[in-house]
């Protein structure tokens, strides 16, 4: 697959071969959920669908895949966070995502892997859910959570607020495979690729994640 073609600045996408990429691209900010890289990755996302792909990869400049909510761009009262705009465009999204994971997933971050059909990653990756110590309850993070690993299992790691290695995540249901470093988007292309050969699979694949892991309908419900 080629590389990346056109930016926004902001985020950086590509279409070859009827596979898309999208790259989150505000390492500075740590690729935190802001309203203008959220607007930007969700254009990308709706280009993408209008090209028709039915597979497509996410990745994010390291070091950090996804900080989560940026908590400097505040919703208005009684609004919602501007990652849950990307999350839902992801879920409700009819091409399989398949996520590149070179760096941390952090609060949303976690809900942006859960959104897509297969995650790879290396053995440094790390997921984490600090919101209790925010003074929050990551509700939607934990439901995301609780729908693959139970809600056990997703308690504690809210709870606890700690770094789950990749290798665990795995057995959360979170991460799909774990391989070397410089292995990660090369495997991600890969999957991404045996998708898009077979449409109907990649859609079959699409609505079996929607219908088992995200709680949502699938898009080609319907139709």
């Amino acid at each position: 697959m080629t590389p990346v073609s056109a930016t926004d600045g902001i985020v950086g996408f590509g279409i070859a071969d009827g596979v898309a990429r999208l790259e989150l691209r505000d390492a500075a900010r740590r690729n935190a959920l802001s309203t203008r890289l959220v607007d930007a990755a969700i254009a990308r996302i709706e280009e993408a669908e209008s090209a028709g792909c039915v597979a497509a990869v996410l990745a994010a400049e390291a070091p950090v895949f996804c900080a989560g909510a940026d908590i400097r761009d505040p919703p208005p009262p009684g609004g919602t966070w501007p990652g849950s705009r990307l999350i839902a465009a992801l879920k409700r999204s009819p091409i399989a995502w398949v996520a590149a994971v070179e760096g941390p997933a952090i609060g949303a971050g976690l809900s942006i892997l859960t959104s897509c059909v297969h995650v790879v990653a290396h053995e440094e990756v790390w997921i984490r859910l600090p919101e209790l110590s925010q003074g929050r309850f990551p509700t939607a993070m934990a439901a995301d959570l609780a729908r693959l690993a139970g809600p056990r299992r997703a308690l504690e790691a809210v709870v606890s607020e700690r770094r789950v290695a990749a290798a665990e995540a795995v057995g959360l249901g979170v991460v799909s495979e774990v391989v070397l470093a410089s292995e990660v988007r090369g495997r991600a292309d890969e999957v991404a690729a045996l998708l898009a050969s077979a449409p109907s699979v990649a859609e079959q694949t699409v609505s079996f994640w929607h219908r088992h892991a995200t709680g949502e309908r699938s898009p080609f419900e319907g139709e």
